[in-house]
């Protein structure tokens, strides 16, 4: 055990030697390959699969909304107005088939494949480096809620009194013009975008550590973490933003950047088989990977909750006097009652900015006010609290 060790330790450093010599030789390609970068990025870079996705994902949800909209004026495609409510015609199998199709395919799928980008792609634009020399009061994603918020609440109060009031076809038209000019001019802002180069799938990266890590398991970790494989130009692309240093965590998976003897001819040729030996920052990667699986596992419960939170809305709403006076005569449609939630999303996101950023800093010298973890933790705190009073509030009506 001892030669081994001794022999790896050799082999370590004499590869870590020639790869310091082959680094004159790397420059002039990365020179190049920068400068053509920089002129792709002055052109508008390069397509990328967020922005792919966006704007493919929004096309399949305006057809959705076209479809479903053009069923609403046209009788052929819906059963005829029950106004009674009683002995009402039901939706024939063909007209249910374009409900479906408009509303679970398009729609679904176009805003399966939108949201989860559009952040991270509008984060994409951002220099997040610069964002954190200046701790704007305002970061990205308080504007990105607090608009996504005021759009939810004009959903809800104007466009649902066209909806009851007018009609379906112009509370769908309305909506569906909107989401047209939004598309045309996310593309025609294309050539303005900084669009990062994709470079790879991380599922692969994920399976590639782990497997080398398997490959090493009876390999020694080394005490000294600077004999693990580090390669800057391998990384580049992946590590924008800066490389993931290393930690003394889960140091199971650090088996996959140890440098064995059957890795130095690889090595040496700059070719390294990435199913036997990875990175420090791909591996420090999978370790981030497992130290935001509580939070995602928690993350669940939050979002079973939520999800009946609007259907629950309406059918508690349903059932209320939704006059705004005994003797009025206008009545707040149902759907219009989760405005409530949208106003407290406002208000607290405008309360949290200006008062609490600037007060809890001065404490917690954080220019956010406080971590992102610990906003985390306080959101759940709160719904906590909020569903024990809901479910309070239910017990006691059912008791009485």
């Amino acid at each position: 055990m001892c030669t081994f060790k001794g022999t790896l330790a050799v082999t370590q450093t004499s590869n870590s030697n020639n790869l310091k010599k082959m680094e004159p030789v790397k420059e002039n390609k990365k020179d190049e390959e920068s400068m053509v970068m920089s002129k792709q990025k002055k052109l508008g870079g390069i397509k990328t699969l967020p922005f792919i996705l966006v704007k493919h994902s929004s096309a399949f949800t305006n057809q959705g909304m076209i479809i479903i909209t053009i069923s609403t004026f046209l009788p052929h495609f819906r059963p005829p107005q029950c106004p009674t409510k009683v002995n009402c015609i039901q939706a024939s199998q063909s007209q249910l088939s374009v409900l479906y199709i408009s509303l679970f395919f398009f729609t679904s799928i176009g805003l399966g494949g939108t949201r989860p980008f559009v952040v991270a792609f509008a984060a994409d634009q951002l220099d997040i480096l610069k964002q954190k020399k200046q701790a704007k009061n305002w970061n990205f994603f308080n504007w990105y809620y607090f608009l996504l918020s005021l759009a939810s609440l004009s959903a809800l109060t104007i466009v649902v009194y066209i909806q009851d009031i007018v009609s379906w076809g112009w509370g769908l038209g309305i909506p569906t013009i909107v989401m047209v000019i939004a598309l045309v001019v996310f593309l025609v802002g294309s050539p303005l975008y900084q669009k990062a180069k994709p470079e790879g799938s991380p599922f692969v990266r994920v399976a590639q550590v782990i497997v080398a890590a398997i490959r090493k398991r009876e390999v020694v970790v080394p005490v000294d973490d600077k004999l693990l494989y580090e390669n800057k130009d391998l990384d580049a692309g992946i590590s924008k933003d800066g490389r993931l240093v290393h930690t003394n965590q889960l140091r199971w998976f650090d088996r996959a950047a140890i440098i064995t003897q059957d890795d130095t001819t690889d090595l040496f040729t700059n070719s390294p088989k990435l199913w036997r030996i990875a990175t420090v920052h791909r591996v420090e990667e999978i370790k981030s990977i497992i130290r935001l699986l509580p939070i995602v596992s928690t993350g669940i419960l939050f979002v079973m909750a939520y999800s009946h939170q609007s259907s629950f809305t309406i059918m508690q709403a349903g059932t209320m006097g939704r006059h705004i006076t005994k003797t009025s005569s206008i009545k707040i449609p149902p759907a219009s009652m989760a405005v409530f939630d949208v106003l407290a999303t406002i208000v607290t996101l405008a309360l949290y900015d200006r008062l609490f950023v600037p007060f809890a800093s001065r404490f917690t010298k954080n220019p956010a006010g406080i971590t992102c973890l610990q906003r985390i933790g306080v959101g759940f705190i709160i719904n906590i609290c909020g569903v024990v009073c809901g479910d309070q509030k239910k017990t006691s009506g059912d008791r009485s």
